[in-house]
């Protein structure tokens, strides 16, 4: 939802960085949330892998690659799910997410724009990827 961070924010923990920056988390607790997110994208692979969706050598890293992006992608496509929708922030490998609930003006809520056209989006290898399995 417009409330969540993007896939690339989460991978590389912008979303805490800007959580934390915001007064949202205390140091405390950012630890505990990126201790977290290590485990979170550790056991992500682990289901990409055994689902045979990613390579058995593929490694978390702290920058998502397409690679991964597009694994993630197809494995919630393989779900009974009768709806899913791809974020075009993330499409665009936008970092920062679109609301951060319980800030008002010290953050641009609603303000980010796709850097992109359509055109590009519809044409480009992420997507075309995506949009094709």
């Amino acid at each position: 939802t417009h409330d969540m961070m993007t896939l690339w924010g989460y991978w590389s923990e912008h979303d805490l960085n800007e959580r934390l920056r915001l007064g949202l988390l205390t140091p405390d607790t950012f630890a505990l949330e990126k201790e977290n997110r290590k485990k979170e994208k550790d056991e992500l692979i682990k289901l990409l892998q055994d689902n045979k969706l990613l390579a058995e050598d593929c490694e978390v890293d702290e920058e998502l690659t397409t690679e991964i992006f597009i694994a993630i992608q197809n494995f919630l496509l393989s779900t009974p799910s009768l709806l899913n929708a791809l974020p075009l922030e993330d499409l665009t490998g936008q970092m920062a997410q679109v609301n951060i609930p319980g800030v008002v003006d010290e953050y641009p809520c609603w303000k980010n724009k796709i850097p992109v056209s359509v055109e590009t989006i519809l044409n480009s290898t992420k997507s075309e990827n995506i949009i094709n399995n």
